[in-house]
C-alpha cells in the first residue's frame, strides 16, 4: 500500500496541477497547486477519520509503563536488532538519496526532463507489482531471501548507468528503472517484515512485548539518518557548483527549459557518479548485513515455540536439543539469559 501510495503521489498531483493551470511551470499554475493541495488534504483527512472511527481501545488498559532513554538504549543489546538496523538503514538511505538525485540525473545528465514522470512511474509501477513476487519468495525461502535477488540486481543496474548518456535510447532508461524496482521491492518487503521478527526475539530475551519501543526507535533512526544523508547530499551538490534554488527558478520561469544551458560539465559528472556510487556503496553494506543475518524460518519457529513454552510451562524443557540450539542462535544469548534472565533468577528453575 505504501508503494501504491507513492505511485499515486508521483503522478496524480502533476496531473491535477497541469489540468487546471496548464503544462508550463509558472504563476499560472497557482490555482492548480491549490486544488491539488485541497484534494490531497481531503483524502488524508478522511483516512485519519476512518482510522479513528474504526479503532477500539481495551476497556481495561494495563498500567502505563514509563519509557526512558535507558529503555530505548536497551534494545541495542539484541544482536538481531543491531544486524537488522544495518540492513534497514543502509537500504532506506540508499532509496532516499537515489530518489533525491533521480530528477537531477534525468534532467541534467541524460537530458530527458520531459520524460521524468514516465521513467519514475515505470520504477514505481514495477515496484508495486514486484512486491507480490517478493512476498511469495519470502514465504518460501525466508524474509531475507529477496534481498539476495533484489540488491545485486540494483547494483548491476547502477553499474549500467556508467555507460548511459544523453544519446541513450529512452527504452533503456525504462529497463534500468524496472531493474531498480526489483531491488526496491525486495528491500522494502524484507526490511519492514524483518523488523517484526525482532519483537519476538526481544520477548524471548526479556519476557516483555515491546513493539512500540522498537518501532518508534526504528522510525526515528530512519528519519534522522535519512535527513542527515540528504543534508550532506545537498552540501555535496553545492560544492560541485549546483544551486538547486537557481535551477528550480530557471526551470519554472523558462518556457522552453534547456538543461544543457544550465548544466556545467563538473555538475553533470558529479551528479552522474553520485547517482552510481551512492547506491552501490550503501547496497553493498545492506547485502553484507543480510549475509550475516541468522534468523531463518526454522530458527524463528523455535523462538515462537520457546515463547509458548515459557508462558505455559515456565521452562524450555519441551524443546528438542536442535530447537533449543536454533533458539539460542536466533536470540544471541545463553540459556540462563533468556526470558529476562529467567525473570532475574526469581522463581523459575530450568534444571
Amino acid at each position: 500500500f505504501s508503494e501504491g501510495a507513492s505511485l499515486v503521489a508521483a503522478v496524480v498531483p502533476g496531473i491535477i496541477i497541469k489540468s487546471v493551470g496548464g503544462s508550463q511551470n509558472g504563476p499560472e499554475q497557482k490555482t492548480g497547486y491549490l486544488i491539488m493541495a485541497l484534494a490531497l488534504g481531503v483524502i488524508f483527512g478522511i483516512s485519519w477519520l476512518m482510522t479513528f472511527l474504526g479503532t477500539r481501545e481495551m476497556e481495561e488498559l494495563p498500567p502505563v509503563e514509563k519509557i526512558t532513554l535507558k529503555t530505548y538504549a536497551s534494545v541495542f543489546k539484541n544482536p538481531a536488532y543491531r544486524n537488522f538496523l544495518g540492513i534497514f538503514l543502509s537500504f532506506q538511505i540508499a532509496v532516499d538519496l537515489v530518489l533525491a538525485l533521480f530528477i537531477f540525473y534525468i534532467d541534467i545528465v541524460v537530458l530527458r526532463y520531459k520524460s521524468y514522470e514516465m521513467i519514475v512511474g515505470t520504477l514505481l509501477v514495477c515496484s508495486v507489482i514486484l512486491m507480490v513476487v517478493m512476498g511469495a519468495l519470502a514465504k518460501k525461502k525466508g524474509k531475507v531471501f529477496p534481498l539476495f535477488i533484489g540488491i545485486p540486481t540494483w547494483i548491476f543496474s547502477a553499474l549500467m548507468f556508467i555507460s548511459i548518456d544523453a544519446s541513450t535510447p529512452l527504452f533503456v532508461l525504462f529497463i534500468l528503472a524496472a531493474l531498480i524496482a526489483v531491488g526496491s521491492a525486495a528491500g522494502n518487503l524484507a526490511t519492514w517484515s524483518l523488523l517484526t521478527d525482532t519483537y519476538d526475539i526481544d520477548e524471548i530475551r526479556t519476557g516483555k512485548r515491546r513493539e512500540g519501543v522498537y518501532s518508534g526507535l526504528t522510525t526515528f533512526l530512519r528519519k534522522f539518518a535519512s535527513g542527515v544523508a540528504v543534508l550532506l547530499l545537498g552540501y555535496g551538490l553545492r560544492a560541485m557548483g549546483f544551486d538547486q534554488n537557481e535551477y528550480n527558478l530557471l526551470k519554472a520561469s523558462t518556457a522552453n527549459f534547456d538543461p544543457t544551458a544550465y548544466a556545467q560539465s563538473g555538475v553533470v559528472m558529479g551528479i552522474k557518479w553520485m547517482f552510481i556510487l551512492i547506491p552501490i556503496i550503501l547496497l553493498s553494506i545492506c547485502l553484507f548485513f543480510a549475509i550475516r543475518n541468522k534468523i531463518n524460518k526454522r530458527r524463528f519457529d523455535a523462538v515462537l515455540k520457546g515463547i509458548s513454552a515459557f508462558k505455559e510451562e515456565g521452562s524450555l524443557e519441551s524443546l528438542s536439543p536442535s530447537e533449543l540450539e536454533d533458539l539460542l542462535t536466533a536470540a544471541g544469548a545463553e540459556k540462563d539469559e533468556l526470558w529476562g534472565g529467567i525473570q532475574k533468577q526469581g522463581s523459575v528453575n530450568f534444571e
